[in-house]
């Protein structure tokens, strides 16, 4: 039996098998490429039964030359229509969840733009407001006290100094010392 390019075949193995093919290429030791009948692909050579026919190909023949081959043997080969790519349809679950984070996109852009915009608007109110009220120096204690026209300033630069008072807080209550933790036995 010997396994060359243009040996007639019939398949043993598989969803082709007793379908008639053709070596069309021997791509690596113990496999072949294979047309006509079956699908082509590569099989492996213990798959296929060589037959004693012989057909004059040349390596790496296309399907069409395959077929005209087959058909000259009378061989019946079936023309195959090659499937359009489509995508893979998602599942229901998933396409609700892919729908639900592009909504959360959008709503996050918008909210991020809308907040830029908010920030913007107070850094422009601050500068104006900076710009609009003069800035009043702290002066020392000693010249505030002897200067009339600089002790409300003082006033207000001590006024800003001091701390706001405490939010009152609720009472706190003494809690006993937690037991120290204590290895169990075995």
């Amino acid at each position: 039996m010997a396994y060359e390019i243009g040996t007639l075949c019939t398949k043993s193995n598989g969803r082709d098998a007793g379908l008639w093919c053709v070596i069309v290429d021997l791509p690596k030791d113990g496999y072949a490429l294979v047309d006509g009948q079956t699908r082509r692909r590569t099989v492996n050579i213990a798959h296929i039964i060589p037959s004693d026919k012989k057909v004059k190909l040349k390596k790496g023949a296309s399907h069409s030359e395959v077929a005209a081959v087959l058909k000259a043997l009378k061989i019946e080969v079936h023309e195959r229509k090659p499937k359009k790519a489509t995508e893979r349809p998602l599942k229901q679950r998933r396409l609700k969840k892919a729908e639900a984070k592009r909504e959360s996109k959008k709503v996050d852009k918008a909210a991020k733009k809308v907040e830029a915009k908010k920030q913007a608007e107070a850094k422009k109110a601050a500068k104006a407001a900076a710009k609009a009220a003069p800035v009043a120096k702290a002066v020392p204690a000693t010249k505030a006290a002897t200067a009339d026209k600089t002790a409300p300033a003082a006033k207000v630069a001590s006024a800003e100094k001091q701390p706001a008072p405490a939010a009152s807080a609720s009472p706190k209550v003494d809690k006993p010392a937690a037991k120290p933790a204590t290895k169990p036995s075995k």
